[in-house]
């Protein structure tokens, strides 16, 4: 559990996240619900949140993407399952608080991250 405790007079900006790195084989697939993504138009901070296009939709197992991909998906239940068939295992993931994931596939690697938020990235300087 990861929880947060502040103890100072001044108010302070705090987010949460869990940031683990995981095999990524042929066979990976990733099942996740998202209505939306954070969008950055390449300046590595997010500005808006986009609907989500259908190559990164997760509600159904599917491989990870080819290209790098480095956002924060929106909607999120707080739940998802990393099937990893070549290996013999599925991981499931239950996560409270995290209305958010950022998925991390850099291209031609051999690992990704699965990390639950909650809070969108660049979120202090985010209307709302």
């Amino acid at each position: 559990m990861l929880e947060v405790q502040h103890l100072g007079s001044a108010p302070a900006w705090y987010g949460l996240g869990l940031h683990p790195y995981l095999p990524r084989t042929p066979a990976t697939r990733l099942q996740a619900q998202a209505d939306g993504v954070w969008h950055e138009p390449g300046r590595r901070l997010p500005e808006r949140c986009i609907a989500l296009p259908a190559e990164w939709d997760f509600r159904e197992p599917r491989a990870l993407p080819e290209e790098t991909v480095d956002h924060a998906f929106d909607g999120w239940d707080g739940c998802c399952r990393i099937l990893q068939a070549d290996a013999g295992y599925a991981l499931e993931c239950r996560a409270e608080g995290a209305g958010l994931f950022l998925l991390y596939t850099p291209q031609g690697r051999d690992f990704f991250c699965f990390e639950p938020v909650s809070h969108p990235v660049n979120a202090h300087h985010l209307p709302g």
